[in-house]
């Protein structure tokens, strides 16, 4: 008696399908850390974050300027109009009279007053206090730089006595 074999091939449904590797090309190395959407969706944050710290950043800075611009300004008018009581309102409550008086006495004697247009610097000290560097005439009619400190007063920011600050003075300099 004779045997008889038959063979039959079934067609695989996984090496038909589409998604299924092709056996000339060799299996591509998966990324362990996900699709590249993932990536750049991180980086995408992490501009948005940076760009958010910088404007916050600008934008403090900047309102400081301004309110140490709008003091200048308005102590310019008071200069322009020999107005002391309007100029003491630019100089800190809290600072010692006898140099109140004097800075007073110090500011209506000069050529030009310093406007807000004269703000050259600002650096910060500390929290409450400003170093502030504006360009002033002086009665002779020359120019020169100036640093001033101004102190938080509420929202304002107002001219206030030297003080010592580590080895060097921050008081008016020629």
């Amino acid at each position: 008696m004779g045997e008889r074999l038959t063979w039959r091939i079934e067609r695989d449904p996984y090496l038909e399908a589409s998604s299924a590797p092709d056996p000339a090309r060799p299996p591509e190395a998966r990324r362990a850390y996900g699709p590249r959407w993932r990536g750049y969706t991180l980086l995408l944050l992490l501009a948005a974050a940076t760009g958010f710290g910088i404007g916050r950043w600008a934008e403090t800075d900047g309102r400081i300027w301004a309110a140490v611009q709008s003091t200048l300004a308005l102590a310019q008018l008071a200069i322009e109009r020999q107005d002391r009581d309007l100029l003491s309102r630019t100089l800190h409550p809290l600072s010692d009279p006898r140099w109140r008086e004097e800075e007073i006495t110090r500011q209506l004697g000069l050529s030009r007053a310093p406007g807000p247009d004269d703000l050259l610097d600002i650096g910060p000290t500390r929290s409450d206090l400003m170093q502030v560097r504006i360009r002033v005439t002086d009665g002779n009619g020359a120019v020169q730089d100036e640093l001033r400190l101004y102190r938080r007063q509420g929202d304002r920011w107002l001219q206030s006595a030297p003080i010592q600050l580590g080895d060097r003075s921050s008081g008016p300099q020629p």
